[in-house]
C-alpha cells in the first residue's frame, strides 16, 4: 500500500513541473548595499525580478532570502519593515524603490550615469562596457519619443536650472507631452545658467550646480578628487608614522643667489643684503631698549625671588600667581595703568609689603596684574628713589644702596628770626628801639636751645617765692606733659645752660 501510494503521487506531478518547495531554496539573491560604491536600487529590483521569476518565494523564504541580500542600512530597515503577516515580492519592491529612491527617470538616470568615472583597476574598454550596459537597462523598455525627450532634458537641465524639476518628474513619454512643458516657460527669457554664453559674456555669474559632479577615483564619494581625499590623506599619515625610515628625503633646493653664490635663496632673499639694508628688515622690535634688564633679587619671609628694575615705572609691579607668596597690607583700589601705545590696564588689589634688597629694607607696595600682561614676575619701579634709595645699574648687575647726603654749612632762610614779629610787651618808641637794637645783634641768634654755656653772667630761678605762703598744692602736670619738660631740663643740664 506504501508502494502504491507512492507511485500515485509520482505520476500525479506533471514531467516538466518544479517544486518552488525545495528549488526556492536554492535561489540566492544579488546583494545589495546602498553606501557601497556604484549602488543602484532600480538595477538590483531588475536582477531580482528575473530570479524570483523562475523561482518565485514569498512569506519566511522571501524574507530569509532578502536578509542575507541586503547589506548595511538596508539590512536595518528589513528589521524594521517587517512587522509580521503576509510579504510578497511586489509589495516589498514598491516599499523598497521608495525608500531608496530607485524611481528616476530616464533624463536622471542620464544625469546619473554621465557621472560615472572609471575605477583604478577599470580599462577604458571595461568602463565603455559598463556605460553601455546602464544605457542598455535604463532606456531598453522606453519608446523611441521616450528615448529623445530624455535626451532633450538632459542637455537643457545642464544648461537650465529652471529644466531639473522636468528631469526629476515623470517621464515624458509623448512630443505632444513635451511640447505642453515647453510652453510653460517663454521663449523669450534667457537661460539662468549658460556654459557656452559665459565665456562671451564675462558679466553673467556663473552660478554652481547644487550637485557636484566631481566623484573620488579612491573612495567613490562625490564633490572632491582622489588628490583631496580624506581617507587617502589619513592612509599616507598613517603610513609615515608606521615607516619613518622609507619616507624620502626631501629635495635640496637648486636655487643659488647670485650675490653670495650659495643655494637655498635668491638674490632679493640674501641674508648678506638685508644686514646692510636696514630698511628693508620686515621685523621691527620695540622692546629692545637694553641688552639685557637689569635684574636682582629680593628677599621676603625668608625665600628669594628674582626681580627686574625699570626706570620708566612709576610704581612696582607683581604677577597675580606669586602675589598669593607675599604678606602685607592689602588694599583693594582700582588703579589704571598706560603704556605704550595708551593702552590701560587695570589694577584691583595692591600689596603693602616690607622686603629686604642688598641688606637694605624697603617698604613696596606692589600692584597685581594677570599674568598675560607682565614678562616678569616681578618688576620694582622708580618709586623707591623717594625712599632716599639710589639705583646703581651697570652692565651685569644692579646694585641698591642708601642716598648719600652731604651736610653742608648754609643759612636756612625759613629758619631765620624775624624781629619784627617779637612778642614783646614794649610798645610805642621803646619798642622800635628795641628792634632797632635786636636787628643789629640777629646774627648771633640761634634757633632752639644754646649747646654751650655763655659766659656773661648767670640766672637763678627761685620756684618758690619765699615771701608769699602757698594755701593750696599747685597744678599737677599730665603724664604726657612731665615726659616733655623732664625731656628740656635734661637736654639744658647736658648742655650745662642750668644746674639743678
Amino acid at each position: 500500500m506504501v508502494l502504491m501510494r507512492e507511485l500515485i503521487q509520482t505520476l500525479a506531478h506533471k514531467p516538466g513541473e518544479q517544486r518552488p518547495s525545495t528549488e526556492s531554496k536554492d535561489a540566492t539573491l544579488p546583494r545589495f548595499d546602498p553606501e557601497g560604491a556604484g549602488a543602484d536600487p532600480s538595477a538590483w529590483c531588475s536582477h531580482t525580478d528575473l530570479i524570483l521569476k523562475d523561482h518565485p518565494m514569498q512569506d519566511s523564504a522571501l524574507l530569509s532570502a532578502l536578509n542575507r541580500a541586503l547589506r548595511g542600512p538596508a539590512a536595518h530597515w528589513l528589521s524594521q519593515m517587517v512587522r509580521g503577516g503576509k510579504l510578497t515580492w511586489p509589495t516589498f519592491k514598491e516599499q523598497f524603490l521608495s525608500r531608496f529612491g530607485g524611481r528616476e527617470t530616464a533624463a536622471s538616470a542620464l544625469i546619473r550615469i554621465s557621472r560615472e568615472r572609471p575605477s583604478e583597476t577599470e580599462s577604458p574598454g571595461a568602463y565603455g562596457s559598463r556605460l553601455r550596459s546602464m544605457l542598455q537597462m535604463k532606456l531598453q523598455d522606453l519608446t523611441m519619443p521616450e528615448v529623445i525627450n530624455a535626451l532633450a532634458l538632459y542637455i537643457l537641465s545642464s544648461q537650465d536650472r529652471r529644466f531639473r524639476r522636468l528631469t526629476l518628474a515623470n517621464n515624458i513619454r509623448t512630443e505632444d507631452q513635451f511640447h505642453d512643458e515647453m510652453r510653460i516657460l517663454p521663449y523669450n527669457d534667457q537661460p539662468t545658467f549658460s556654459p557656452r554664453n559665459s565665456l562671451t559674456e564675462p558679466e553673467a555669474k556663473r552660478s554652481r550646480l547644487s550637485v557636484p559632479r566631481i566623484k573620488c577615483y579612491r573612495c567613490g564619494a562625490l564633490g572632491h578628487r582622489r588628490t583631496e581625499c580624506r581617507l587617502q590623506i589619513q592612509t599616507g599619515k598613517e603610513q609615515d608614522i608606521r615607516n619613518p625610515k622609507e619616507k624620502r628625503p626631501a629635495a635640496s633646493s637648486k636655487v643659488t643667489c647670485f650675490k653670495c653664490h650659495e643655494e637655498g635663496h635668491i638674490a632679493p632673499n640674501c641674508p648678506s643684503s638685508r644686514k646692510r639694508n636696514y630698511d628693508s628688515i620686515d621685523e621691527r622690535r620695540i622692546d629692545s631698549c637694553v641688552v639685557e634688564a637689569p635684574a636682582g633679587r629680593l628677599n621676603h619671609l625668608g625665600e628669594s625671588y628674582p626681580f627686574y628694575f625699570d626706570s620708566g615705572a612709576e610704581c612696582s609691579l607683581i604677577k597675580e600667581s606669586l602675589a598669593s607668596k607675599f604678606s602685607g597690607k592689602r588694599i583693594t583700589d582700582v588703579v589704571v595703568m598706560r603704556g605704550i601705545g595708551n593702552t590701560c590696564i587695570k589694577s584691583t588689589l595692591q600689596i603693602l609689603s616690607t622686603v629686604c634688597i642688598n641688606g637694605l629694607t624697603l617698604e613696596i607696595v606692589f600692584h597685581v596684574l594677570a599674568d598675560d600682561y607682565l614678562k616678569y614676575d616681578i618688576m620694582i619701579g622708580r618709586e623707591i628713589l623717594s625712599q632716599g634709595f639710589d639705583v646703581n645699574i651697570t652692565q651685569n648687575s644692579l646694585v641698591i644702596c642708601k642716598t648719600k647726603v652731604v651736610n653742608a654749612c648754609g643759612k636756612v632762610a625759613e629758619d631765620a628770626v624775624n624781629i619784627n614779629e617779637v612778642d614783646t610787651d614794649v610798645i610805642g618808641n621803646d619798642r622800635d628801639r628795641l628792634i632797632s637794637v635786636l636787628e643789629k645783634f640777629k646774627e648771633s641768634f640761634i634757633t632752639g636751645f644754646p649747646r654751650t654755656r655763655v659766659n656773661t653772667g648767670q640766672l637763678e630761678i627761685r620756684l618758690i617765692d619765699p615771701n608769699v605762703t602757698v594755701q593750696r598744692s599747685p597744678y599737677r602736670l599730665s603724664e604726657e606733659e612731665r615726659r616733655i619738660v623732664r625731656e628740656r631740663i635734661d637736654e639744658l643740664m647736658k648742655a650745662q645752660i642750668v644746674k639743678p
